[in-house]
């Protein structure tokens, strides 16, 4: 019988704050409670200004308009775009230390 152990991520979004949902399934050891300590606190701070999303929302729905004219289904990446723009967090800045988000640079 196969069970299950592991750790399922989700995230929520209030307001300007986001939250990062974690739900275990089976027992979970010292070592991942020592890695899910830090998620919890540092990865989802809002890390794109209101500029930033303009710029975002303006590109994918022009990558989304050029994928309706020419019929073609690469369209969808710029679906992409738009909902960074939407959650107001960008994964790459991460591991960058960007922040455009006024008040929030690292």
């Amino acid at each position: 019988m196969l069970k299950r152990h592991g750790i399922s991520i989700g995230i929520e979004r209030t307001g300007q704050h986001f939250f990062l949902c974690l739900k275990a399934q089976g027992k979970l050891t010292h070592e991942d409670y020592q890695t899910i300590t830090p998620l919890e606190y540092s990865i989802m701070k809002c890390n794109i200004g209101k500029i930033d999303r303009v710029i975002r929302i303006i590109l994918g729905l022009g990558i989304i308009s050029a994928g309706f004219y020419f019929q073609s289904w690469l369209g969808v990446i710029g679906l992409i775009p738009v909902a960074i723009a939407a959650m107001g967090w960008c994964p790459l800045y991460l591991p960058l230390g960007v922040s455009t988000c006024p008040g929030q640079k690292d």
